[in-house]
């Protein structure tokens, strides 16, 4: 069994997890759709690609999700 621990606090995610995402797309995107596409569905398909996609993300539990949310909206 993973145990899921939140980046900000440490505290152990029991539930959910949240992540932050900043994407970027190219305004021609014909070429770069069909190669992200492949790469997704492989990585997704595997469990060595779930493994290296949780230890890849920041993961945030709950109450820093919030916390973040709050700095990122300047209230």
């Amino acid at each position: 069994m993973v145990k899921l621990h939140c980046d900000r606090c440490k505290k152990e995610i029991k539930n959910k997890y949240y992540t932050i995402n900043f994407n970027s797309y190219d305004t021609d995107p014909q070429y770069d759709y069909n190669i992200t596409c492949c790469a997704t569905g492989y990585s997704t398909n595997s469990r060595e690609g779930v493994l290296k996609m949780l230890n890849s993300q920041k993961m945030y539990c709950e109450d820093c999700k919030k916390e973040i949310e709050k700095f990122i909206n300047n209230k």
